[in-house]
């Protein structure tokens, strides 16, 4: 565990969003769950590339979370790094050797107002979600 919080460490996560045995029981729907052995609330679609490499070299399991509904965790918990991901990520995929994640656009302003007082379609819905793969 240490290798892990190191290797996390060192790929610029800040110590306090690392939380070594976590308990899952909060981040799960009905409240149960042993802990895990280190957790990382994720935030953006790159984070998840650093995560895996950080893992990676302290060769350490990987787990993939979103907000916890539909998951039991065992009493024993899970062992080595749990990636939590919620809020903006809303794609992920496996690709051969590659883990391919997209991220959520928000609007950077309120939407405009088109004819007739209903709103026009967003320039921001039709641009790309920000992505990044991790192999």
């Amino acid at each position: 565990m240490d290798a892990l919080i190191q290797s996390l460490v060192q790929a610029n996560f800040a110590p306090e969003r690392i939380a070594p045995q976590a308990s899952m029981a909060q981040y799960t729907t009905l409240r149960i769950g042993g802990p895990a052995e280190v957790m990382v609330n994720i935030h953006s679609a790159d984070e998840i590339a650093v995560a895996l490499r950080a893992a990676k070299q302290a060769d350490a399991p990987v787990t993939i979370i979103g907000n916890g509904s539909n998951l039991l965790v065992r009493d024993g918990g899970i062992r080595g790094l749990v990636l939590r991901i919620s809020g903006g990520l809303n794609a992920i995929r496996r690709e051969g050797d590659c883990l391919l994640v997209q991220a959520r656009r928000w609007p950077p302003s309120p939407p405009s107002r088109g004819t007739r007082g209903f709103p026009a379609w967003p320039s921001w819905a039709a641009s790309p979600a920000p992505s990044a793969a991790a192999c």
